[in-house]
């Protein structure tokens, strides 16, 4: 028996192209059946759509008379609800608060407010007020009043201290949306009450609250350094004083004519050369500076200060219940209709499934 070479098949190196064929049309027809469906299934939504809107309007046109008489309704309860209802008053008073005392500002108000027609005995000792005035209190509110320039000034100082690489990430934009509410330095505070004659007490006793340490502390530190800059200016300009008695007298002595420049003098500190009108310049700014120190020490005396007041008798709030009640019977109206349609597709549904 002879042996024979039997020659071995050797398989194709790649796949025939055919198949690769077949396998891409078929993905590229799932892909477009897909598509389609998407689409199919967003114009079925839109037909549903657009015939829910138009059984929407038809029922509107039919129970028409429904919801514009219960909207014509509400309108004339409005009307004669503010014509007979009590009348409510509204004042408003501006705090500035100093030495970071905002949260504790902010804290009292908002502890105030909640006690507002639940613990009158409660509210009435807090504001040293009787019972029967502070029973008409009905909202205490406070909000910041800081201005777009004075939030620009505390973040200009804030970023004071930044390398240069956290300034180009920090913007005015996060920094305002960043800060709290009780973070500012001014505020406004709102009182809704129904008597108008109470106005001028409910504001004196809203500020009165015991300081927290640590805002005594800043608060002395701050009249200290106030107090000490005043006292220098006050010894500077005494010393002018003298400068100029001695200007003068030298002037006198001396015969020196009224368009002579300037004049030598020998004070404590030494020769200098002055002018009449450099002393008069000089003790003008220091009159200014002094002015102001002095009004910062008045601004700062106290860890709250008043600023402004609406008034002593508020304002009444002119409250449009007209047409807040209109619309609530619009309102009630489409409710009904909608639910009248609600009643009759259960009604048909019963009848098409047989039910019951």
């Amino acid at each position: 028996m002879s042996n024979q070479h039997i020659p071995q098949q050797v398989p194709p190196p790649y796949p025939p192209q055919q198949d690769k064929d077949v396998d891409l049309i078929a993905l590229f027809a799932l892909i477009g059946n897909g598509i389609k469906n998407v689409f199919r299934a967003i114009g079925r939504f839109l037909t549903w759509l657009g015939h829910a809107i138009l059984v929407g309007l038809i029922y509107l046109k039919k129970y028409a008379w429904l919801w514009i008489g219960l909207g014509v309704l509400g309108f004339i309860l409005g009307f004669a609800q503010s014509k007979v209802g009590t009348p409510i008053y509204e004042g408003y008073m501006q705090v500035k608060a100093n030495h970071g005392s905002s949260y504790q500002l902010f804290t009292r108000m908002t502890y105030l407010n909640s006690l507002v027609g639940m613990d009158i005995e409660r509210l009435g000792s807090e504001l040293d007020m009787d019972t029967s005035l502070v029973s008409s209190i009905s909202r205490i509110e406070i909000f910041a009043a800081d201005t777009e320039i004075e939030i620009l000034d505390e973040f200009n100082e804030a970023v004071k201290g930044y390398d240069t690489l956290t300034k180009r990430s920090v913007n005015f934009a996060d920094f305002k949306a960043s800060k709290m509410s009780a973070a500012y330095s001014r505020y406004s505070i709102s009182v809704l009450a129904t008597r108008p004659d109470i106005f001028d007490k409910v504001f004196q006793n809203l500020l009165v609250m015991e300081e927290a340490p640590a805002v005594e502390q800043r608060r002395l530190a701050t009249m200290l350094q106030l107090q000490t800059r005043e006292q220098g200016l006050v010894k500077r300009l005494e010393e002018l004083d003298r400068l100029q008695e001695k200007f003068e007298d030298v002037y006198d002595r001396q015969e020196l004519p009224a368009s002579s420049p300037q004049i030598l003098v020998s004070p404590t500190t030494g020769t200098q050369t002055f002018t009449g009108l450099d002393l008069v310049n000089r003790k003008n700014t220091l009159d200014k500076e002094l002015a102001g120190v002095r009004e910062q020490i008045k601004l700062n005396e106290n860890t709250l200060v008043q600023i402004s007041q609406s008034g002593r008798q508020g304002s009444q709030v002119i409250d449009d219940n007209k047409l807040k009640f209109a619309a609530a019977g619009m309102a009630l109206g489409l409710l009904i209709i909608i639910g009248i349609a609600f009643l009759r597709f259960l009604n048909r549904y019963e009848k098409r499934n047989a039910i019951g």
